[in-house]
């Protein structure tokens, strides 16, 4: 499927850069419209945040507005790549979002708040006693909590690998280990690159390293603010099964998360805020037993059961984060043939399958069926300007 090679070919149609679910989504669209697609990757698969995060999806949003629709669409191409390319162990199994603390001690949502909100996906707010009435596993630290029907889970490894396969079924070339150096521009047109020391001229050029799309973009003479910012994610034993859908609870501006696998571990992420080392960090990735300790504190303030449970795994990953916390989707006028399928804000495996659409659309200039605006690489509050070429 996947080759190391340092035979290149001169010249494609559309040049994919990164290896993630980003990547391979973009490259089996482009190739399934018949469209000549090549993707290098620095490592191989999955290797960066795809491969390093909690699998979790959904329409839910802790960042960014206007995106509801693009959200729906990416849950829908996830039920088209299962039905064509196969089994990723797909669950949309909802998650309840919980809001912990001692009473009195936070603001929490009204009923009435919660019904004006923007919720028309089925959402619900529970009290604290109806929390613990859908699982009385619940503390009594939970206060409230939202139930989200549309998210789910799946295994962000086998969803890449089966992308990849369909792109590789249409003809897509897929190469890792190959280094893509800079971008090529020529008469302000972005027209290949040059990975490995090797020119590839191509029509078309995909930035989609996330984290690392900066850097790459900066070889073109941009200023892509995408800031790296570390996530850590802790897996325990095995333990008899107790959930079934994913949870997640708000804290300060952000959210930690888990949900018990097939296996019966529980894969636990979060409290990325309060990791200042691990941002503007391209590397880190490692782990920090401060931010593991939060993590799992707060795991076990909602589900005391899992007090004294065992740690048997934990890892580090980067991921990307824009201004306004919507990805960049589409080509920036400010380099023709660039396309921009980045800066996805901690929800890649949500934003991924839609971007990959996206883009395709553009390259074969089929009719948009979604609006740009909250996404488009030069919208106001994406603050991407012209640099100088790194």
């Amino acid at each position: 499927m996947s080759t190391t090679t340092s035979e290149y070919p001169s010249s494609v149609s559309v040049v994919v850069v990164g290896g993630g679910v980003a990547g391979t989504a973009a490259a089996w669209q482009l190739a399934r419209r018949g469209i000549d697609v090549a993707l290098f990757e620095q490592e191989h698969l999955a290797w960066g945040a795809t491969g390093r995060n909690g699998g979790q999806t959904g329409v839910e949003a802790n960042y960014g507005s206007g995106i509801v629709e693009h959200r729906l669409r990416s849950l829908e191409i996830l039920r088209e790549v299962e039905r064509e390319l196969g089994d990723f162990e797909y669950d949309q199994c909802g998650r309840l979002r919980l809001w912990l603390g001692a009473p009195g001690e936070r603001d929490l949502p009204t009923q009435e708040q919660f019904d004006t909100a923007e919720h028309p996906l089925g959402d619900k707010y529970l009290t604290g006693d109806q929390a613990r009435d859908l699982l009385p596993l619940l503390s009594d630290e939970v206060l409230a909590a939202r139930w989200v029907p549309t998210s789910g889970r799946l295994w962000p490894f086998k969803l890449v690998h089966r992308l990849a396969e369909g792109a590789t079924r249409h003809g897509a070339r897929i190469f890792t280990g190959a280094t893509v150096e800079r971008l090529i521009i020529a008469d302000g047109r972005v027209q290949g690159v040059v990975v490995d020391g090797q020119t590839v001229r191509a029509e078309w050029v995909v930035n989609a390293t996330n984290a690392w799309s900066g850097p790459l973009a900066a070889t073109a003479g941009l200023n892509l603010p995408i800031m790296p910012w570390r996530g850590q994610i802790v897996v325990t034993e095995p333990v008899p099964p107790l959930l079934n859908f994913t949870m997640g609870h708000f804290v300060y501006n952000s959210s930690n998360y888990w949900q018990q696998t097939r296996d019966g571990k529980f894969v636990i992420g979060g409290s990325r805020v309060l990791d200042t080392v691990g941002r503007d960090n391209l590397h880190d990735r490692s782990v920090t037993p401060d931010i593991l300790h939060k993590t799992l504190a707060m795991l076990v303030a909602a589900l005391p059961a899992l007090r004294g449970v065992r740690i048997v795994r934990a890892w580090g990953g980067t991921m990307g984060f824009t201004p306004d916390g919507n990805p960049y989707i589409g080509e920036t006028e400010l380099r023709r043939g660039l396309l921009l399928s980045a800066g996805f804000s901690g929800s890649g495996l949500s934003w991924a399958p839609v971007a990959g659409e996206i883009l395709a659309q553009i390259v074969a200039k089929e009719p948009i069926t979604l609006s740009l605006d909250p996404i488009h690489p030069d919208r106001e509050t994406g603050h991407l300007v012209e640099g100088t070429a790194a």
